[in-house]
């Protein structure tokens, strides 16, 4: 889960699409949560998690549960698929030494983006989203973006230091 925010402008390199930062990742393997603390800093939730697709030409709908507890539902749109390779920050802040860190992950694969906000997303009373107030979220996706099958690749974390 992770809040959008406005991303670095560096010199020399493009404008990334767009920036995040994760406050809590889940996973449903047991290797997933090492690297996302170890090597990513990522807050992690402990438990396993169950993550269920459905995909039809025009949609694409999640579902997040922990165990028989739901967490959140997402149903995505779809508009035109274009060939993209598209670059993102993505910025964390180690919880014991508090050193904050980005790292560009880049998307290769058809990709679908529109405003229609045609889509919906639904959070759940649940743990893994206590740092978060569900009542201030909208249900409605303003940005929907849909990948379907390519590349994700992750630079090497950058520490960014104090300013």
């Amino acid at each position: 889960m992770a809040i959008i925010t406005p991303p670095r402008v560096e010199t020399g390199k493009a404008f990334p699409k767009a920036a995040f930062y994760p406050f809590v990742v889940g996973t449903s393997t047991e290797a997933s949560p090492a690297q996302a603390i170890e090597r990513w800093h990522r807050p992690h939730y402990a438990a396993d998690l169950d993550v269920g697709l459905r995909e039809t030409e025009s949609r694409i709908g999640l579902c997040l549960s922990g165990g028989r507890d739901p967490i959140l539902g997402l149903e995505v749109t779809a508009h035109t698929f274009d060939d993209a390779v598209n670059r993102y920050h993505a910025f964390t802040v180690d919880e014991v030494s508090g050193t904050p860190y980005k790292v560009n992950i880049f998307m290769g694969a058809p990709h679908s983006e529109h405003e229609a906000e045609g889509g919906s997303l639904t959070l759940h009373d649940h743990a893994m989203l206590e740092r978060l107030d569900v009542g201030e979220v909208d249900p409605i996706p303003f940005r929907e973006e849909w990948y379907r099958a390519g590349i994700q690749t992750f630079e090497e974390l950058e520490h960014l230091g104090r300013s």
